[in-house]
């Protein structure tokens, strides 16, 4: 029964209400209930998420919850990219016409078996036809025409089917296709059970720039089956990867796993998120909520800082698959791997390493950063694409401001650290060079300026240590 008037709905959001910085985003490639997979969506909210991708179903929980578990610990925007294996194939009903050739093809615009199918149905009233796409009971598109050609055309923006013109040889109106009652379109595959790691890659690739200094993550396929390719596919596209192990990895095992997949772009996480579900639980790989704790710095301080501690504290999840000590995760960092760890009442994630070889790039948050000043800087310097030169370096000047520009804000917030001597400032932890030293006439000629952009990240308090002395009584302070 098709609808009129205004319909509302609510909904409850623990997540923040701005959509935070553009560093913040996530992006997921898994297999969903429904969706495109010519590209990428950005998502921001799991109702969002649910209009698009479609609701949880047995073979889309890691999508779903990982989803869901983002928005609810924090996080502001989603990207998704719908795998499907590479036999994917639409539902479909051929239409016959009076004549019972076949004269259009009623095709969902998205591959996939829907869970409730489409229908179409189609009425004929004095050569006028009226084709109706509906499912569950609910008339959601109505095409009118009459002719085959005005039936298409009709159908050219839908975002539910496509009218596909047969070309049956049939004289107007006899090529019409004849009245039949409401038929659901059938034959759709995702070939979920084809999919492998290269596809989830590509089907992450159509997200082009728009998650460039974000993070990435691929829940329900672990670290041994995906984490090279996340990883090349993180530092190749300006992001950072989440990495997690299967559940049955025991922390000894992901120790010496950690080994095997080196990458300054990459983090390893351990322990797996435990979420409610009803009046029990369910327990999923934390990907999700390591995302979410990393949009919650980003969102209050800025991509330099370190997404663990206290500002990593779960809102929503209630607890993890393994208990995390801090002697443990002390062990799990030495190994460059992230716990989730547990003390008194609190869960938290409580590290934040890369796997790098280089002690340069140790943290993740260093990559972050030099990905998110290079998304930055790209945009503020592309209106100088096509400037001419001049030979007072006016040109020079104004790009050498605009840089400084972006980065004193981030000196000012601790971001970068400036460097004293007899409390003076030396210099502020950054430094732009647009002259003569990197841009010789000899480059000029070329038609290329260069800037050199040098910085000094912060350190972060990682420990704290205290030493408490006892004083004999008659000491003094």
């Amino acid at each position: 029964m098709s609808k009129i008037g205004v319909e509302i709905s609510t909904t409850i959001r623990s997540g923040p209400t701005n959509d935070g910085p553009v560093s913040a985003r996530f992006q997921i490639g898994a297999v969903t209930t429904g969706g495109p997979v010519d590209r990428s969506v950005l998502i921001r909210s799991i109702a969002d998420y649910e209009s698009v991708y479609g609701s949880r179903a047995p073979y889309s929980v890691n999508a779903y919850d990982t989803a869901r578990m983002f928005f609810e610990e924090g996080g502001s925007e989603l990207i998704v990219s719908r795998v499907v294996g590479p036999a994917a194939a639409k539902d479909q009903l051929i239409l016959m016409d009076g004549s019972t050739v076949e004269t259009i093809r009623v095709e969902a615009v998205n591959p996939g078996a829907n869970i409730v199918p489409l229908r179409a149905a189609v009425a004929v009233d004095a050569g006028t036809v009226t084709l109706t796409i509906s499912q569950g009971g609910v008339s959601l598109a109505r095409f009118i025409g009459t002719s085959v050609a005005d039936l298409v055309a009709a159908s050219a923006t839908s975002s539910l089917v496509n009218l596909i013109d047969l070309g049956s040889a049939t004289a107007a109106p006899g090529n019409l296709p004849a009245q039949i009652a409401a038929t659901d379109l059938t034959g759709g595959t995702d070939d979920r059970a084809n999919i492998t790691a290269d596809h989830v890659i590509a089907a992450m690739k159509l997200a082009g720039e728009l998650g460039e200094g974000g993070a990435v993550a691929t829940p329900g396929y672990p670290v041994t089956v995906i984490g090279h390719l996340l990883s090349d596919y993180a530092k190749s596209t300006n992001r950072i990867a989440l990495l997690s192990p299967e559940i049955s990895v025991t922390a000894e095992d992901v120790m010496v796993l950690a080994k095997d997949y080196v990458s300054d772009s990459a983090g390893l996480f351990y322990g797996h998120a435990v979420i409610p579900d009803g009046s029990g639980t369910r327990t999923l790989s934390p990907e999700g909520y390591i995302a979410a704790v990393r949009a919650r710095a980003h969102n209050q301080f800025g991509y330099w800082r370190k997404p663990f501690g206290d500002i990593a504290q779960t809102q929503w999840i209630v607890g993890t698959n393994v208990p995390v000590n801090t002697d443990l995760n002390n062990r799990l960092n030495d190994a460059q791997v992230n716990g989730i760890v547990t003390t008194g009442t609190k869960v938290r994630l409580y590290g934040w390493s890369s796997l790098a070889s280089n002690p340069e790039m140790s943290a993740l948050s260093d990559r972050d950063v030099l990905n998110n000043l290079g998304r930055e800087l790209k945009a503020i310097l592309e209106p100088y694409v096509g400037a001419p030169i001049d030979g007072l370096g006016h040109l020079q000047g104004r790009v050498e401001s605009e840089v400084e520009g972006l980065l004193a804000p981030i000196s000012d917030a601790g971001g970068f650290f400036a460097l004293t001597r007899d409390e003076e400032e030396v210099d502020p932890g950054y430094r732009v060079i647009v002259d003569q030293s990197n841009n010789p006439l000899s480059q000029l000629a070329q038609n290329v300026l260069n800037v050199t952009v040098m910085v000094r990240l912060s350190p972060t308090a990682d420990l704290i240590k205290v030493e408490i002395i006892k004083v004999p009584l008659q000491g003094t302070f």
